[in-house]
C-alpha cells in the first residue's frame, strides 16, 4: 500500500506540475498582447514664395478651393536597407496626379481616398506635387497637359501651351521630397494625419515691361503716345521634363519647345500685343508667365510711339497759306522701333539676355531718348515690385 500510494502521489504531483505550467503560460500571453498596428494617414501642406497667378494672387499658399496634383512612389526596404528613390527604375505606384484640394489657404489638403503612412519605417514615400492640377478635361483650360503614365519611371512630365495674358496659369513644380517615413516627415495635420510639406517653384519665366524718358530729355518732356508695343515670335509650346538633383540645388527643370501641329518642323511661335489700339493703359502693368526658351533672332520687341516736347517758343509750322504759326510743343514719331531681344544687355553687366529662364523674374526696359532709344534687361527676385523710373503710367497716352 506504501508503494501504491507514493506511485499515485507522484502522478497527480505531475498532473498539477503540467497544469500550473499551461496556467503560467496562459498568465503570460495576457499580460503581453501583440502590439496593434495603428494607420496613419498621409496629409500635405504647402509653401510657395512669393507667388503670382493669372487671374488669382497667391502669397505664400494656394488658396483655398484650388486643387495641386501630387505623384508619390512607395520604396520598400529592409532594415539594413531603407528603400530610396531611383530614378531609373521608380515609379509613381502610391499616388499618381491624385486631385488634392486647398481646405486652408495651401495648409491643409483634402484628398479621397485616404492614403496611410507604412508601418515599417525602413519602407519610404517620396513625393513631387504640381500647381494647377490638370486632367483631361483640364487642360485645355490650364494649358498644361500631363504625358507621362503611372508605369513611367521618374518624375512626371508635362507639355504645355501658353494662354491667353488673363488666363496665363503659374505653373509651379514642387521640390522632390525624397526617401521619407511617418518617423520622418512632419508631424501635425487634421485628424491626427502626418503631413508631407511640399516647396513650390516657378516653372514658367514671369517678364514685365517698363518705359522711361531718358533723363536728358525728362525736363522738356510733355507727353509720350504708345500706339504699340509687342514682343513677336516667342515659342508658346513645349515639353518640360523634370529631373532629380543634389537637395541643395533642387529640381531641374528642362524645356523642349515643340513645333506648331499646322506647320510640322517649325517651332510653335506667336506674338504678344502688350499695347495696341484695343488696350488700356493698365495693360502695360501686366504680368507675362512665358515659357522659358531660347530666345531666337526672330523675338523682337517693337514699338510705335510719338514723343512730344516742350517747344519753349521757337518750334513753329506753317498753316495752309504758308504762314509760319507758333507751337507750344514739337512731336518725335517712330512707328518702326524694334530690337532682337536676345541683343539686349542686362543693366547690371555688358551680357546678353540670350534666353529666358524658369523661376525668374524679368524686366525689360525701354528708355526713350530724342534721337535714340535704349533696351536693357534686368533680373529681379520672384514678387519684387519693381517701380516706373521716369515717367508715370498716367503719362503715356493712346
Amino acid at each position: 500500500m506504501r508503494r501504491s500510494d507514493t506511485i499515485v502521489g507522484k502522478v497527480i504531483r505531475l498532473i498539477g506540475l503540467i497544469g500550473l505550467m499551461g496556467l503560467m503560460g496562459a498568465c503570460s500571453f495576457e499580460q503581453e498582447p501583440a502590439p496593434e498596428v495603428q494607420s496613419v494617414p498621409i496629409g500635405f501642406s504647402t509653401y510657395t514664395a512669393q507667388t503670382v497667378t493669372r487671374a488669382t494672387e497667391i502669397v505664400n499658399y494656394i488658396p483655398q478651393g484650388l486643387s495641386i496634383g501630387v505623384f508619390s512612389y512607395y520604396h520598400n526596404g529592409t532594415e539594413s536597407t531603407p528603400g530610396a528613390y531611383n530614378e531609373a527604375t521608380s515609379i509613381p505606384d502610391f499616388m499618381f496626379n491624385q486631385q488634392c484640394t486647398s481646405t486652408e489657404d495651401g495648409r491643409y489638403f483634402a484628398y479621397s481616398p485616404l492614403k496611410y503612412w507604412p508601418n515599417y519605417e525602413h519602407d519610404r514615400l517620396s513625393f513631387i506635387a504640381y500647381y494647377p492640377y490638370t486632367n483631361s478635361e483640364l487642360e485645355a483650360t490650364t494649358g498644361v497637359k500631363l504625358i507621362s503614365t503611372n508605369t513611367t519611371p521618374g518624375l512626371p512630365k508635362f507639355e504645355f501651351v501658353n494662354k491667353d495674358v488673363d488666363q496665363q496659369p503659374d505653373f509651379i513644380i514642387s521640390e522632390l521630397v525624397r526617401d521619407v517615413s511617418k518617423e520622418s516627415a512632419s508631424v501635425g495635420g487634421e485628424s491626427g494625419a502626418i503631413r508631407v510639406r511640399f516647396e513650390l517653384k516657378h516653372a514658367l519665366a514671369k517678364v514685365e515691361f517698363r518705359i522711361s524718358i531718358h533723363p536728358d530729355i525728362r525736363q522738356h518732356f510733355a507727353q509720350l503716345r504708345l500706339n504699340k508695343l509687342s514682343i513677336t515670335n516667342i515659342k508658346d509650346k513645349g515639353d518640360l521634363k523634370i529631373t532629380e538633383a543634389p537637395e541643395s540645388s533642387g529640381n531641374i527643370l528642362t524645356w523642349t519647345a515643340l513645333s506648331d501641329a499646322g506647320t510640322p518642323g517649325e517651332l510653335s511661335k506667336r506674338d504678344y500685343d502688350i499695347v495696341d489700339n484695343e488696350h488700356n493703359l493698365n495693360d502695360l502693368k501686366k504680368v507675362y508667365l512665358l515659357m522659358p526658351q531660347e530666345l531666337d533672332d526672330d523675338a523682337e520687341l517693337t514699338l510705335d510711339y510719338e514723343l512730344t516736347l516742350k517747344g519753349y517758343n521757337s518750334v513753329y509750322t506753317y498753316d495752309a497759306n504758308g504762314k509760319p504759326v507758333l507751337q507750344d510743343i514739337y512731336t518725335y514719331k517712330n512707328d518702326d522701333a524694334h530690337v532682337k531681344l536676345n541683343e539686349m544687355k542686362y543693366t547690371s553687366h555688358s551680357q546678353y539676355m540670350t534666353e529666358w529662364e524658369a523661376n525668374h523674374h524679368y524686366i525689360l526696359n525701354v528708355q526713350i531718348n530724342a534721337n535714340s532709344i535704349e533696351y536693357t534687361g534686368q533680373v529681379v527676385d520672384w514678387g519684387d515690385q519693381v517701380q516706373w523710373d521716369g515717367i508715370n503710367v498716367d503719362e503715356i497716352v493712346m
